[in-house]
């Protein structure tokens, strides 16, 4: 086995920056999504009554989306029912129909998927890692997970992003094949190389809709050894 040099715990004031740049941008994905499943999620999916925020009076994204182009038909209607703390399903079913014409929910999406894509472009700053891995995956996961958990890419832009995180890893594994079978230099362990290809099976097999998967091939003869993707005595050019 091979020592792993890298250390964990060592970063640097650009790294401790970009973790901080990261948390703030995920967060703000989070609390914007958590905002649009207000108006998205059913009440048993969501565990709390729709349409919660707004009788509380909290304007969230979605409806500042809605005032800015709804006009004084929308403005009126939202007036009224933060000023009464109450919506009837009347009222509930005219903010949905606002809501869809003036495309106020996928507006207020596009700026979640914004802000995770920031989170993910800080996150440069480190060399590749299952950690770093792990920390890029969760910026997708906040944009298109539903209230319950379990049902993902609830909304439209979702299966681009899984696309993207496909393709992003297909990348990652052809670069660390050439670094250990070309370059004789790996980057990461076997056990660091082999989750990213459980990563992307997983991605893959969830991704109906994607290219059909192809099984990775090896550039050297025998280089597949029992218990690892990768032999730990890769040939030398």
């Amino acid at each position: 086995m091979r020592p792993d040099r890298r250390d964990a715990r060592a970063t640097t004031p650009d790294q401790q920056r970009a973790l901080w740049e990261y948390g703030f941008n995920l967060g703000i994905a989070f609390q914007v999504v958590d905002d649009l499943l207000d108006y998205t999620a059913d009440q048993a999916a969501l565990g709390k009554p729709i349409g919660g925020d707004l009788r509380e009076g909290k304007v969230t994204l979605p409806i500042i989306r809605l005032l800015q182009h709804g006009g004084e038909p929308a403005g009126a209607l939202i007036r009224r029912v933060v000023a009464q703390r109450a919506v009837t399903p009347e009222e509930w079913r005219e903010i949905g129909r606002m809501l869809a014409e003036t495309n106020a929910l996928e507006s207020a999406y596009g700026v979640a998927v914004e802000y995770a894509t920031a989170a993910k472009t800080h996150l440069q700053a480190f060399p590749p890692s299952v950690e770093r891995d792990a920390l890029l995956a969760l910026p997708d996961y906040v944009t298109c997970a539903t209230a319950d958990g379990r049902a993902h890419f609830a909304f439209p832009a979702c299966p681009h992003a899984r696309r993207r995180r496909i393709e992003e890893l297909r990348r990652q594994i052809r670069h660390h094949e050439d670094a250990y079978y070309v370059l004789n230099d790996p980057e990461i362990s076997d056990t660091e190389f082999d989750g990213l290809v459980k990563a992307l099976e997983a991605l893959e097999r969830q991704h109906r809709n994607s290219s059909p998967r192809t099984r990775r091939r090896s550039v050297w003869p025998g280089a597949r050894s029992k218990g690892s993707s990768r032999s730990r005595t890769p040939s030398r050019c």
